[in-house]
């Protein structure tokens, strides 16, 4: 019997910046490993079962750049409008995270829209952050949060290698990694919560910088499990990196490629590599959340990502930067809800 088709999801983007689609003339000849695309518009034309087809930006001249390079048939200056008239089932917020949760709320008030593809930190505090999962929980629209390492299929290769036993019990994690707590550590954070599915305890955060500004310097996360994260956040680098340490081996991912250590037996006379697992099916992050977005809609499925996983994110950032300030480990939870990270 011949599968019957359905009709495309109908996606819209709010912003029109560089994560919304000029990110992907940067990365196209960038070196190292990359799935492209890397952007909302391009990942949207991609993706399978979903349709681009309006973007909103207050800046009217770059919301009719942003159609046309993208090949839209409409752009608007009015969020409302373009969810008035586009009956669209899902939207980007591509906004810089100080309107998350104007928009994100505004958007679920549109019962059409069943969907949301929400770019990250989700907000700049914890008050705002609540304030969309009430918004979420009343309107029952599904979330998926860009962040993208948790996407991708050699991080989703090193977390079978990780559940399969491979390198034994993780116990440590070491990291290289940029652009701060809350924007590239929002990355970071949820990577990790995917690979070990624990949840943070402390954290601690000696800054080298101000510690007004969500910057650089040496940072310790320890969780539920007994897992200790360790971070060395640059303002410039290049590339990052990721150790994950367990009682049996160790992977490594980097931008010359994951690789897989064993140690020997008697545990004595070190360790070995083995080749990586091939990734059998390549596909971009970026392309595989807005397909599972998309799915989530139509079966109710969980998600990789979704604004549950942003929160816990956005709370170690928070928390990173409370310690900064006073000087000492911050214990989970956080109780200050109107603490603002630096942020965009």
């Amino acid at each position: 019997m011949q599968k019957e088709q359905t009709e495309a999801l109908r996606a819209g983007i709010i912003g029109c910046g560089r994560i919304a689609g000029s990110i992907e003339e940067e990365t196209i000849n960038r070196s190292g490993f990359m799935a492209l695309p890397y952007g909302h518009a391009p990942a949207y034309r991609a993706a399978a079962g979903v349709e681009l087809v309006a973007v909103a930006d207050p800046d009217g001249a770059a919301a009719a750049r942003f159609a046309n390079r993208w090949d839209l048939p409409n752009h608007y200056t009015s969020v409302q409008e373009m969810l008035s008239t586009e009956k669209l089932d899902l939207v980007s917020i591509c906004a810089p995270s100080r309107f998350h949760c104007e928009l994100f709320c505004e958007v679920t008030t549109f019962a059409g829209v069943r969907g949301i593809f929400l770019e990250k930190p989700i907000a700049l505090s914890l008050g705002q952050a609540k304030t969309m999962q009430a918004a979420m929980e009343e309107s029952n629209v599904k979330v998926v949060v860009n962040h993208t390492r948790t996407f991708d299929p050699v991080w989703q290769q090193a977390k079978r290698l990780i559940d399969t036993g491979e390198i034994g019990e993780v116990s440590a994690i070491n990291a290289r990694w940029v652009e701060g707590w809350s924007f590239g550590g929002s990355h970071l954070f949820d990577l990790v919560r995917y690979l070990i599915n624990s949840r943070p305890v402390r954290a601690y955060w000696d800054s080298e910088t101000d510690a007004h500004v969500d910057g650089g310097g040496a940072a310790y996360v320890l969780y539920e499990s007994g897992v200790r994260l360790q971070v060395l956040m640059l303002e410039a680098a290049p590339g990052i990196e990721v150790a994950i340490f367990g009682t049996n081996g160790r992977i490594v991912v980097d931008s010359y490629g994951p690789r897989l250590y064993k140690r020997d037996i008697d545990g004595i006379s070190g360790e070995y590599q083995l080749p990586f697992p091939a990734m059998i099916y390549w596909k971009s992050a970026m392309v595989a959340a807005i397909e599972e977005l998309a799915a989530a809609i139509e079966t109710n499925a969980c998600v990789t990502s979704g604004l549950e996983d942003g929160v816990v994110a956005l709370e170690i950032a928070v928390a990173l930067n409370l310690s900064g300030r006073s000087g000492v480990p911050i214990d989970f939870p956080i109780v200050d809800d109107s603490f603002v990270v630096p942020s965009a």
